[in-house]
């Protein structure tokens, strides 16, 4: 059945919308949060020359006082100099802002992936 009373409706609807506030904010500080790893990340110049398409992809939590715990490659490139800029990267980013005061995840989840091209 469909709820009618107007009070309980309104309490889910602002429910609904501090829910959906916190994923926008969520995904403006992974913005952020990756920004600051790309000014850390260098790409390898041995590498510069290379015409082939390659990518390394880090998975990894950034808990509540910035600390970035559970590092992992989801994938790797198979050029362990290129991995090894990558994982530096986010290392040397760490840590990283905490959380806005407005998140009560208990950690936010990232992935990165870093071709010659970039990240995203």
């Amino acid at each position: 059945t469909i709820c009618t009373d107007p009070k309980i409706k309104k309490e889910f609807e602002d429910l609904i919308a501090v829910y959906n506030r916190e994923k926008e904010i969520i995904f403006i500080y992974r913005v952020e949060v990756a920004y600051k790893i790309q000014q850390n990340w260098e790409f390898p110049e041995q590498l510069a020359d290379g015409s082939s398409y390659f990518q390394t992809m880090l998975v990894f939590k950034v808990m509540p006082n910035g600390e970035i715990k559970d590092l992992f490659f989801s994938g790797k490139s198979g050029i362990s100099i290129f991995d090894k800029s990558a994982f530096q990267a986010i290392m040397k980013a760490n840590p990283v802002d905490p959380h806005p005061k407005s998140v009560s995840v208990p950690y936010i989840q990232m992935g990165l992936r870093f071709t010659p091209e970039g990240m995203e």
